[in-house]
């Protein structure tokens, strides 16, 4: 999918190379940026759009209710466990809530002023997609959530 994307260059604090970050425009709602390559590149998701995402939230909920976890923040835990119901990219799992990696070093700590001004770029990002998931049968999908959510 070609997206136009926010681009900021900044260096790595330990190794000081120039790595690129990539943002959703400020006005998308529901769209998001996902990261796989070990938090090294960047794929796409609309999940308003996305029926594995709604299914997911859903059961997740149920689990949760059945459960009785109280003081449960649905969408944390979705946030947390919701790329096991997709499909890997380039043999790398998506993560959602990860942090973005040096590319040389894979330190985690980036200089706080930008390497160039920002820009915006246009950029082929890969789809996020839920086939091996979309194969499962509603209880077999309930019980990995369940199982998730006791690892989570």
């Amino acid at each position: 999918m070609r997206k136009s994307l926010r681009r900021e260059i900044v260096k790595c604090a330990i190794c000081e190379t120039r790595n690129e970050f990539l943002y959703l425009n400020d006005c998308t709602y529901g769209e998001r940026l996902a990261l796989f390559n070990g938090g090294k590149k960047y794929a796409y998701i609309n999940m308003l759009e996305d029926e594995a995402y709604t299914e997911f939230v859903d059961l997740t909920k149920n689990v949760i209710e059945s459960e009785k976890l109280v003081n449960t923040d649905l969408y944390n835990i979705v946030d947390s466990i919701f790329n096991r119901a997709c499909d890997e990219i380039d043999g790398t799992q998506v993560i959602f809530n990860g942090k973005r990696k040096c590319d040389l070093c894979g330190e985690h700590s980036f200089e706080k002023v930008l390497a160039e001004p920002e820009s915006i770029i246009e950029v082929d990002l890969p789809e996020i997609t839920h086939e091996k998931w979309m194969k499962y049968s509603n209880e077999e999908k309930e019980a990995k959530i369940r199982e998730l959510i006791k690892k989570y």
